[in-house]
């Protein structure tokens, strides 16, 4: 029941994520006038919270890329998403399962980049849809370990639309 609601709420706030324009936590429209070639956002950030909301957009411009054919997009933000992942603020927790996780997630973004270039769409979509699966179960297993203390109401206040 615990892990349905988990993961029912971490869809729901990915799919609110994904409908508001990037913004930069404030409601203000993102500059990416700095952002690298290809790449969709490059948002600033500043410990895991932060990260966690750059892997959310490099995320969110993978699947605007698979929804438009720009393999370019998609490829860019897969090796973006694999930056981060080796960033040592990446490295919240030093258990087994989440260096299995880590892992997962950095071995998708590389297939992911690697499909991307090689413009295979069905292929960048199932790397996108699994990705998507490793970072709801690492969260799912970050709260389940008490690792992480997911407060709901907060994260649905910050996500709805005004």
């Amino acid at each position: 029941m615990r892990s349905t609601r988990i993961l029912s709420a971490s869809l729901l706030i990915l799919a609110i994520s994904a409908c508001k324009t990037a913004s930069d936590g404030n409601g203000n429209a993102a500059a990416n006038d700095n952002k690298p070639p290809g790449e969709h956002v490059n948002p600033p950030y500043a410990g895991v919270r932060g990260m966690m909301r750059a892997k959310l957009a490099h995320a969110q411009a993978v699947l605007e890329g698979v929804a438009i054919g720009s393999f370019d997009q998609i490829q860019a933000n897969a090796g973006a998403l694999h930056r981060l992942s080796t960033m040592s603020d990446w490295q919240v927790h030093r258990t087994m399962e989440y260096n299995q996780y880590s892992d997962e997630f950095r071995w998708i973004a590389t297939e992911l980049a690697r499909h991307a270039k090689e413009k295979k769409l069905h292929a960048t979509t199932l790397d996108y849809m699994s990705m998507t699966m490793t970072c709801v179960k690492c969260h799912d297993y970050m709260h389940q370990a008490g690792l992480v203390k997911l407060d709901l109401d907060d994260l649905l206040a910050k996500n709805s639309p005004q």
